[in-house]
């Protein structure tokens, strides 16, 4: 094929394109759902680490009755695809063996300087996906949150410091994750 021949080619895919997709449209997004949300950060560590090197498991602790159950892993699919989406590495939603109402959602992100932009990066969105997960949970208080390193980002060495704000656990719908 010659350099006319491949540009007259070209030139008629692109008005059949046009052609078909004249009348198609984009979807439509609401601006309010990707509004970012105000963060929630977890609170001050209590120990000394090193913040770009080791990852960070989140653990969110739901109590879900027997009735919910359906409703709740439901609810959870959305919320896996946040997390993904917003930089978790792995996510997985675990149900006790021994108490059948506890559920623990947990997922890896690679540092905690990447947790932090992953809880940064929420929007108005991805807020309503969590608040209808939390608000399957019945427990007493918030759902319980934990905030694990790996071994890679503490030095055994360091001493342990005390801070003045202990890590807070109302954050289950800014891990979202965040």
């Amino acid at each position: 094929m010659t350099v006319h021949g491949a540009l007259l080619a070209a030139g008629c895919l692109l008005l059949a394109s046009v052609i078909l997709l004249y009348n198609s449209r984009l979807p439509e997004m609401d601006a309010a759902s990707i509004s970012r949300a105000p963060a929630s950060m977890p609170g001050q560590p209590s120990f000394v680490f090193n913040t770009r090197r080791g990852m960070v498991l989140v653990s969110i602790e739901y109590r879900i009755p027997a009735e919910r159950t359906r409703d709740f892993v439901r609810a959870a699919q959305p919320l896996r695809r946040l997390r993904l989406r917003n930089g978790a590495e792995r996510w997985s939603l675990f149900r006790d063996v021994s108490n059948p109402e506890v559920w623990q959602e947990l997922f890896l992100v690679d540092n905690w300087i990447q947790h932090l932009r992953m809880l940064d990066r929420m929007t108005l969105a991805d807020k309503i996906v969590i608040d209808n997960v939390t608000a399957l949970h019945a427990g007493d208080g918030p759902p319980q949150i934990r905030h694990c390193v790996s071994y890679e980002a503490s030095s055994y060495d360091t001493p342990l410091v005390k801070s003045a704000t202990p890590p807070a656990n109302d954050e289950a719908g800014a891990t979202a994750g965040s």
